[in-house]
């Protein structure tokens, strides 16, 4: 079985949910982010702080294989922010 790993910011409106920024950041404290949230959206995925991950491999390993593991660098950051408009936006 192969892993894909895709490396970018998505912005998110949030139709169907409360529009307030209190209500943006409950639903990203809800993942189990890799940043300090309050510093806002990461510029690029590299900004991010990476957590290593290790699973059982047995194909080919997209990270470091070690043994019968693979390790790899796990980056999320789920993160909230309202424009001039007073939009909200969720930045994953």
């Amino acid at each position: 079985m192969r892993s894909l790993f895709s490396a970018c910011i998505l912005e998110v409106t949030l139709a169907g949910y409360p529009s307030t920024l209190e209500a943006c950041e409950e639903v990203a404290a809800m993942f189990d982010n890799t940043c300090d949230t309050s510093e806002g959206k990461a510029d690029s995925v590299a900004d991010i702080d990476a957590v290593q991950k290790s699973c059982k491999t047995t194909g080919t390993c997209g990270g470091i294989q070690s043994g019968s593991f693979c390790v790899l660098p796990r980056r999320l950051c789920v993160t909230c922010e309202t424009n001039s408009d007073d939009e909200v936006y969720m930045y994953v």
